[in-house]
């Protein structure tokens, strides 16, 4: 009655056991498509603390991971990238957002002092 994909209930997500069961299922799921992730993301769980501003990074960092095994757990990998690929028609827009934004940003930068600026030519939830 209550079956909300690959064997879950509902209930699932207000019980602990279940709920740290799951989480270890997505933590082998991470560690079979990322290890280096997944170390970090253990290393963050053992000393919170120690992440400081990294904590974001690694939050973003794993979201396409989470989204993925959510996909896979719930059944709707088909309809996750359906949608993705319909997001995908966008990249063309935000290229041009990108590059004006650059543009606008750096204007009186020198080349080579802009190509000095860490970060990805794309965010990498777009990856």
């Amino acid at each position: 009655m209550n079956n909300i994909g690959n064997g879950h209930q509902v209930a699932d997500f207000y019980d602990r056991e279940r709920l740290l069961a799951l989480d270890g299922e997505f933590r082998a799921f991470l560690a079979g498509r990322d290890p280096e992730l997944a170390g970090r993301l253990d290393a963050g769980r053992a000393d919170a603390d120690a992440l400081g501003a990294d904590e974001a990074e690694l939050i973003i960092e794993l979201a396409p991971h989470l989204e993925a095994f959510l996909a896979r757990e719930f059944g709707i990998e088909a309809e996750l990238a359906e949608l993705s690929e319909r997001h995908s028609v966008l990249d063309p827009v935000f290229e041009v957002r990108r590059n004006f934004v650059q543009r606008r940003a750096l204007k009186g930068v020198k080349p080579e002092a802009a190509a000095e600026i860490p970060g990805p030519a794309r965010p990498s939830w777009r990856r």
